[in-house]
């Protein structure tokens, strides 16, 4: 099969390339350590300052039998302190359940964890001798369904932060309530009635209206974005204005999270993990024409889930001017996001769960002795795995001296067979792997896999596949892994 590729529809695939052949475009490698199992799924984790009885900030998993646990970072595995018991249990993904944390009541030293399992919104809280809770809303028999309750500034006019619940209804409609808290009596208020809302998130994203908006993706394919009338109206009753921000129903979302993970552009972006086609998608808003969609990366789980289960942003690393992007989906990968200096973005796979499926991530800055955030994922496995970047170098090797592999191909275009030519920096002799893909990076025949000592070689190909066929005209890569440097490049077959 035959590729025709410009240069422009060829630079996503160089990143999905390296991505498959293991390449590190986001350049840093990480060590995993498992703090607890919670022994049964986990479904949604949150980092916070929770608990007044404990300096700093804490950790929280929602798990599948409908409870929720503290876990106070120390000696593994952590301490864990019960805070919501077990209920119903909460079925799958598809449930929605979710778990965060705000300054929702107002009355309390440190923030409160918001609970959406099954049946029950409920807010829980600290005292600092034991955990108390709420339930703000219970449809327990009823035929609705609620998604994505999450804590943040949705309501400027109020002082601190509000929680938005999304309840779907029949017909494929859903309806957005907003808790707030005043003088210790919850107020409940609809804001939106559209499309079903999958998530929301509230945030300064458009430079056209003052303070805080709110993003509230939707399973069909809208985006909207919502807040409350100027001056908010008394009744509470009216729902907010809202306007389309943009159409996608291939990238329609899942999870959503505002922050800056852009530097090419001003103020703060817009960052989605979606529903059927794996990706993590950007959009930014442009004064005068609108938010436009970009498909950030696209993840590798394959079978019935598609999705991109849970994304979180964070200083991983430090380095970088801005946030990265952490997404995880059914596939058990933890994929790290970013722009680089070219402004393009790129992203690897940093690590795999053996255990399964991933459905939560948090970044959070465990160890105080090393700059950036962590990474703590959470899934099938109930296995909690904090990631860590290694900061050790190759020993023998000086880091901040050492050459870039090089790699090459000719004739270019070929008539068949070519020849490679590396050549390798200085240090110790590493494992080489050296192969040729397809124009979807596909694995056509692997033509080196052993350890190579430094120098020049070169690699005759016969223009063959590992069937010894061979291969049709088209656009093909050649790639180099050599210790930690990964490296691919174009060529073309003309028979």
């Amino acid at each position: 099969m035959q590729c025709h590729l410009g240069a422009r529809a060829l630079a996503p695939l160089v990143v999905a390339l390296l991505t498959l052949i293991g390449a590190t475009a986001v350049g840093e490698t990480f060590d995993s350590t498992v703090i607890l199992d919670a022994g049964q799924p986990v479904y949604g984790l949150v980092w916070d300052a929770i608990d007044p009885s404990h300096p700093g900030e804490e950790l929280a998993y929602l798990a599948a039998d409908g409870s929720v646990t503290e876990c106070i970072p120390g000696e593994i595995p952590w301490q864990e302190n019960p805070v919501v018991p077990a209920g119903d249990v909460v079925r799958g993904m598809w449930d929605r359940p979710t778990l965060d944390a705000g300054d929702v009541s107002g009355s309390h030293t440190h923030r409160e964890i918001v609970v959406q399992a099954c049946y029950q919104l409920i807010v829980a809280h600290n005292t600092g001798s034991s955990w108390g809770q709420e339930v703000l809303f219970d449809w327990t028999g009823a035929t609705c369904n609620s998604w994505g309750a999450r804590a943040g500034d949705y309501d400027p006019s109020h002082e601190g932060e509000e929680i938005l619940l999304i309840v779907e209804g029949v017909f494929d409609r859903s309806a957005g309530h907003v808790y707030s808290k005043t003088a210790g009596v919850w107020r409940d208020t609809l804001v939106y009635s559209a499309e079903v809302g999958m998530d929301s998130a509230a945030g300064e994203f458009n430079s056209d209206h003052d303070g805080f908006e709110t993003c509230l993706p939707t399973e069909m394919w809208p985006a909207y974005e919502i807040h409350p009338p100027e001056p908010v109206r008394a009744s509470g009753r009216e729902l907010w204005p809202s306007q389309v921000m943009w159409y996608d129903y291939d990238h329609a979302a899942w999870v959503v999270e505002i922050g800056d993970v852009d530097p090419a552009n001003p103020g703060n972006e817009v960052v989605y993990g979606t529903r059927y086609s794996n990706s993590i998608t950007v959009s930014r808003y442009v004064p005068g024409v609108g938010h436009g969609l970009e498909v950030a990366f696209t993840g590798s789980a394959s079978g019935a889930f598609m999705n991109m289960w849970d994304i979180a942003l964070g200083d991983v690393l430090p380095d970088t001017p801005e946030d990265e992007i952490v997404g995880v989906d059914d596939s058990g990968n933890v994929y790290l996001v970013r722009r680089n200096d070219a402004m393009e973005w790129v992203g690897e796979t940093i690590w795999t769960d053996p255990g399964g499926g991933l459905y939560a991530v948090v970044t959070c800055d465990v160890d105080d002795g090393v700059d950036g955030d962590e990474i703590l994922v959470a899934g099938v496995s109930g296995e909690l795995t904090l990631l860590t970047r290694d900061t050790t170098s190759v020993p023998g090797v000086d880091s901040g001296h050492v050459a870039p592999a090089m790699l090459g191909i000719a004739p270019n275009p070929s008539s068949g067979g070519a020849t490679v030519w590396l050549a390798l920096p200085d240090g110790p002799g590493l494992p080489a792997r050296v192969a040729v893909h397809n124009c979807r990076g596909q694995l056509v025949r692997t033509l080196l896999d052993a350890p190579l000592a430094t120098g020049a070689r070169e690699i005759r190909w016969d223009g063959r596949d590992r069937s010894g066929a061979a291969v049709a005209s088209g656009v093909y890569w050649c790639s180099l892994v050599y210790g930690q440097h990964r490296e691919a490049t174009q060529f073309v077959v003309v028979r």
